[in-house]
């Protein structure tokens, strides 16, 4: 690992097309979290070429245009269940018909229906990346589609198992819930 990050940095520290298109390929050829390790660097300088290089690509830019928390990652009391039950993401308040935004470029591996998520929307990032978007009023996009950050996906709504209007947003990467927390860059 630490050899990986000094590839990395040493990449970082040049600004050629050959070395973006050598981080390109980097990144999509890891195999486990170690961008998220990146992202959540202390290294501010290392943290901000990140985002700067791979700020369209990776998922961490807000889904909706102001974020207030409604119930956080990891486990809590399922607010219809009352059981204690792992929450694979991040519940935000919302209106609705909100508009849900898409958090980096990508391709939409799936939009439809399901019990608990009700109308949601899954999309595929670089480097193993995935995000999902649930709870929804309406879609706007279809399976295989292209998006780009910040396109209009969908807008907020109470479908599915919900108490009420709200977004959930989770973030999967290599089929490992992340918490979104950790990873969404607050404007």
């Amino acid at each position: 690992m630490a050899r990986l990050v000094l590839i990395i940095v040493i990449i970082f520290s040049y600004h050629s097309a050959s070395a973006q298109k050598n981080l390109d390929s980097l990144l999509c050829q890891l195999d486990n979290p170690q961008i998220v390790e990146l992202l959540n660097s202390t290294d501010s300088s290392l943290k901000a070429q990140v985002l700067t290089l791979y700020e369209f690509k990776l998922p961490i830019y807000q889904p909706l245009s102001k974020l207030w928390l409604n119930s956080n990652f990891g486990f809590r009391i399922h607010p219809l269940t009352r059981q204690l039950q792992f929450h694979q993401g991040i519940d935000l308040k919302a209106s609705l018909d909100q508009q849900v935004f898409a958090t980096a470029d990508g391709i939409i591996l799936h939009s439809g229906y399901s019990r608990s998520l009700g109308y949601f929307i899954k999309i595929q990032h670089l480097a193993g990346f995935t995000s999902i978007y649930g709870h929804l009023n309406r879609i706007f996009v279809i399976t295989n589609q292209s998006i780009l950050q910040g396109q209009i996906i969908g807008t907020c709504g109470r479908s599915g198992k919900t108490t009420g209007v709200h977004l959930h947003y989770a973030i999967v990467r290599n089929q490992q819930y992340l918490s979104p927390s950790l990873i969404l860059h607050k404007d």
